[in-house]
């Protein structure tokens, strides 16, 4: 979903007493987050409403007082379609740029695989080269801050097909954390559930079995508020429909 902010419910679900950053410590200090949406996703940067992404927004986000920055990021558009599927050195080179800059303020960074909607269609085939783009990243980034966690997919479904299913992203899950974890041990990595990851798919996926892990689900919730930005949102009544929605998650 074509989005400029966000609103993600981080839940931590694993402790580990000899971590380095758990996620529960994690989950505390993250705070206030945005999202730099609409700016790596398309198909060419700056034509989604958004200008193309300048060094100064990590300055006014760090500014602005947000603990964390969501970097949406489609890297298809900058892959090969043929094994082994590189990744573009100069594309690699600015999403690096880009967190590397956040890190260095102190912010808790996500990178994550934003509408790939060719591989939600065509899951089996088109395994390989997510796959192989995962590996490609683990690789970048693994001697980077704990800060910088790594969200597998977004939301596993497209506009004009059902997606993933259930199995499939829980295969998927544990596929890549798999992959991830021969040279990102400790990272920091966050999952899902189907569908457009609401709070129902969320508590539905299958809870991998890694000690680093976080869950995270999309609420936008009233749709008229959060999903078309009308109106005004904060009575009362407004706030209690929200906390229950987190308390049945939590």
């Amino acid at each position: 979903m074509k989005h400029s902010l966000l609103f993600s419910l981080f839940i931590a679900i694993g402790c580990l007493s000899y971590a380095q950053l758990k996620p529960a410590e994690a989950v505390a200090l993250m705070g206030m987050g945005t999202n730099l949406g609409n700016t790596f996703e398309p198909p060419l940067e700056g034509t989604w409403n958004n200008p193309v992404a300048e060094d100064y927004y990590i300055d006014d986000i760090a500014a602005a007082g947000f603990k964390t920055l969501r970097i949406p990021i489609r890297w298809a558009n900058h892959t090969a379609t043929t094994a082994p599927f590189k990744i573009e050195d100069e594309w690699m080179k600015r999403m690096e740029h880009f967190v590397d800059m956040a890190l260095a303020k102190g912010i808790f960074v996500i990178i994550n695989a934003h509408h790939e909607d060719w591989f939600k269609v065509d899951y089996i085939n088109q395994r390989p080269r997510l796959e192989a783009m995962w590996s490609q990243i683990a690789e970048r980034f693994k001697g980077k801050s704990e800060k910088l966690f790594f969200e597998l997919i977004n939301e596993p479904r497209t506009h004009d097909h059902n997606g993933l299913t259930q199995n499939e992203i829980n295969e998927l899950n544990s596929r890549l954390i798999s992959q991830i974890r021969t040279n990102n041990p400790t990272r920091i990595l966050i999952y899902s559930g189907v569908g457009w990851t609401s709070a129902w798919d969320m508590m539905s996926a299958a809870i991998p079995n890694d000690e680093y892990m976080m869950a995270y689900y999309h609420s936008y919730t009233p749709w008229s508020f959060a999903g078309e930005g009308k109106g005004t949102w904060g009575s009362q009544s407004d706030i209690n429909n929200l906390n229950n929605e987190f308390n049945s998650v939590k």
